[in-house]
C-alpha cells in the first residue's frame, strides 16, 4: 500500500509538472496574430524546449507530406506568399509579401548574472575558461557594444523561437537556415541601465518591471535563387522605450518553377574582394560547443546539437550556431576593434551602435577559423565602419560590418 500511495504521488507530481509546462505554451495554439506569452524569455527551459522540438519535427514531417497546408490547397508552407503588384522596387525586384499574416509575439525578459557568464562561456575556449573562469573577461563585455550586441541576442533569441512555433506561423524552422543578421543599441544608456539592475538581481527568476520583448514577422518576403527569405524583428523595451532591436533574416528553401535572375549584389562582391585583407586572429569551436549557445539562446536546433540529424537536413556534420561563431571571433580581435563612444559628447543624445552579419557558408564542427581585416579598413571611412571577415578552409564564411549612427 506505501508503494502504491508513493507511486500514485511521483505520477501525479509528473503529471502536474507536465500540465503546467503545457499550459505556458498553450497561446501558441490560439488563432491570433497578436500572442502573449507569461514566462519570461531565460524560462524557456527544459520540459518547454522538448515539446517544442518535438512539436517542431512533426510539424514539419506533416508539412513535408502535405498533410498541414497552413488553410490553402498548396502543399507548401509558405502558401501564403503572393506578389502584391506587378511593378519593381528601386532595386529592380518583384515584391511579395505574406497573405493574411500579422503576427507578433510579447513575452516578459529577464537578465541575470548567469546568463552573462553563459555568453562568455560560449566566447572562450573549454581551456581558456576553465583557466580564467571567465573572470577577465566580464568587464570587456559589458564595455564592448560588439559583445553586448551579441548577448542581448542570444537572451531576445528565445521570442523568435516561440513565434516560429505559432500555429499561425508560415516558417519551417526545421532546415531553414538564418542567413543574415543585424543588431542595433538604440538606447545605449537604457540598456547599460538594464544591464546594472539586471546583474544586481537577487535570483535568476528576479525580473525588472516593464521588460517585453516583442517580436514581429515581417510581411515582405523576399525571393531568391534558393527560396523565400523571411524577416523577424524583435525589440527589447522597457515601458515602451525601445533600447536594443535586432533583424533576422531566415531562408527557407524552395524550387521556384521560374527562379529569379540572380543580381550581381556589389556589397558582397566587395566582401569577397580579400587582396587587401590581413590576419588578425584565430580561433576554434568545438564539437560539443554549439551546446553552449544553445543554453544560452534556446536554440537547439537539430543541425547544431546533432550530426544525424543535420545529414538528415544535408549537411556534412552539424553546424555552429552563426552568432556563436561572431561572438567568438569578436573576443578573438577584442585588441583589434576600437571602439567608438556610444553617447555623442556635444549633443549629448544617444548614438546607435549596430552590427551586420551575413552568414556565407555554415561551419561545421569542430573547425579552426581565422578573423581577417578587409581592405576596406585601411581607408579613412567617412561612415564609421568597419569590416571583418571569418574564414573557414581557405573561404568567406562570414562577413561582419560594423557602425554608429546618431538617433
Amino acid at each position: 500500500m506505501i508503494f502504491l500511495i508513493a507511486g500514485l504521488t511521483v505520477i501525479l507530481g509528473i503529471g502536474y509538472h507536465l500540465h503546467s509546462t503545457v499550459r505556458g505554451l498553450f497561446p501558441l495554439l490560439e488563432s491570433t496574430n497578436h500572442v502573449k506569452i507569461r514566462f519570461a524569455t531565460r524560462e524557456l527551459t527544459g520540459g518547454k524546449v522538448t515539446i517544442l522540438l518535438i512539436y517542431h519535427i512533426l510539424r514539419s514531417a506533416f508539412r513535408r507530406i502535405n498533410l498541414i497546408t497552413l488553410g490553402s490547397k498548396s502543399e507548401l508552407s509558405i502558401s501564403e506568399v503572393v506578389e502584391t503588384s506587378n511593378t519593381s522596387n528601386n532595386d529592380g525586384e518583384i515584391q511579395y509579401e505574406l497573405d493574411n499574416v500579422d503576427l507578433t509575439l510579447e513575452i516578459p525578459f529577464i537578465l541575470h548574472k548567469d546568463d552573462l557568464n553563459q555568453y562568455i562561456k560560449c566566447c572562450l575556449s573549454p581551456q581558456t575558461y576553465h583557466d580564467s573562469g571567465g573572470k577577465k573577461v566580464v568587464e570587456d563585455v559589458i564595455n564592448s557594444s560588439y559583445h553586448l550586441n551579441l548577448l542581448f541576442s542570444a537572451l531576445t533569441e528565445p521570442s523568435i523561437l516561440l513565434l516560429l512555433s505559432s500555429i499561425k506561423c508560415p516558417i519551417d524552422p526545421i532546415g531553414s537556415v538564418n542567413v543574415r543578421n543585424k543588431f542595433s543599441i538604440v538606447k545605449p544608456l537604457l540598456l547599460e541601465e538594464i544591464m546594472v539592475q539586471s546583474l544586481r538581481s537577487i535570483g535568476p527568476e528576479t525580473s525588472i518591471s516593464g521588460l517585453i520583448v516583442k517580436s514581429k514577422l515581417d510581411k515582405r518576403v523576399k525571393k531568391v535563387k534558393r527560396g523565400w527569405e523571411f524577416r523577424i524583428i524583435v525589440e527589447l523595451s522597457k515601458y515602451g522605450v525601445v533600447a536594443y532591436k535586432q533583424e533576422f533574416m531566415f531562408l527557407q528553401f524552395h524550387k521556384h518553377p521560374y527562379p529569379p535572375p540572380s543580381i550581381p549584389n556589389q556589397s558582397e562582391t566587395a566582401d569577397n574582394s580579400i587582396s587587401e585583407s590581413v590576419v588578425i586572429g584565430r580561433f576554434s569551436i568545438g564539437g560539443k560547443e554549439p551546446l553552449n549557445w544553445a543554453e544560452l539562446s534556446k536554440d537547439y536546433n537539430p543541425i547544431h546539437t546533432s550530426n544525424v540529424a543535420a545529414k538528415i537536413l544535408g549537411f556534412k556534420k552539424k553546424i555552429a550556431h552563426g552568432n556563436h561563431i561572431v561572438s567568438k571571433a569578436i573576443q578573438a580581435v577584442s585588441e583589434h576593434l576600437r571602439e567608438e563612444p556610444s553617447i555623442d559628447p556635444n549633443t549629448s543624445t544617444d548614438t546607435i551602435t549596430w552590427v551586420e552579419v551575413e552568414f556565407k557558408r555554415p561551419i561545421t564542427v569542430p573547425a579552426l577559423l581565422e578573423v581577417k581585416s578587409s581592405g576596406k579598413n585601411q581607408s579613412k571611412d567617412i561612415t564609421n565602419k568597419r569590416y571583418l571577415e571569418i574564414w573557414n578552409n581557405g573561404k568567406v564564411a562570414t562577413t561582419m560590418k560594423c557602425g554608429t549612427n546618431s538617433d
